[in-house]
């Protein structure tokens, strides 16, 4: 028995509106919906180069060494970054991707990685729907933990792909072993939704 999904929008520019809607069969489907936790608003204490440095977060971070986090600060974000030797507020962070860590005394989020048990071959993927409450981001992994897909989402602007839509599948030949979520709000939870359609 298959299964169906669909996604609608509206667009109005230059003072005409489009309307369309999706829809696609597939054999089978997986969706996620995740509460991923505020994360810890602080400041960029120290920029040693471009990945690296230490943020200052508030009381009850929750922060330990070897945490995978998320990096936010107003302009741009880098993700994947390692947490070093915490000592009481002080965070060390290195590494990861994204964009260049951002001038010395900048405020920053700082959020934990939620990890989510997502698998999915990509080139079966039908549908890819990704969508979230708050700024957030999310990354699709393989076995070993290696990012093979990464998005940012704005609060609650869908990114969605679908097959036939004249773009190419942004999972093709990617095998996706789990996924993780963190949260650029420092002020509440945001729910992120992962959705799949696979044949």
């Amino acid at each position: 028995m298959s299964v169906t999904g669909t996604y609608s929008g509206q667009v109005n520019v230059g003072g005409v509106s489009a309307y369309g809607n999706i829809s696609r069969s597939a054999v089978s489907q997986q969706g996620h919906s995740i509460a991923a936790p505020a994360g810890k608003a602080g400041t960029l204490t120290t920029r040693t180069d471009n990945n690296t440095g230490v943020a200052t977060l508030g009381t009850g971070h929750g922060l330990v060494q070897t945490d995978k986090v998320d990096v936010y600060w107003a302009a741009g974000r880098r993700y994947g970054m390692d947490v070093g030797v915490v000592v009481d507020l002080v965070v060390p962070i290195d590494g990861g991707a994204g964009d260049n860590l951002p001038d010395q005394a900048t405020a920053l989020v700082v959020c934990k990685r939620v990890p989510v048990a997502a698998a999915v071959d990509g080139d079966d993927v039908v549908m890819l729907a990704l969508s979230a409450t708050k700024r957030c981001h999310v990354v699709l992994l393989d076995d070993g933990d290696a990012v093979l897909y990464a998005a940012e989402l704005l609060a609650n602007e869908p990114q969605v792909w679908a097959l036939g839509a004249g773009i190419v599948n942004p999972l093709a030949g990617l095998a996706v072993a789990s996924a993780a979520v963190t949260n650029g709000d420092s002020t509440a939870e945001a729910t992120v939704v992962i959705a799949f359609m696979f044949d």
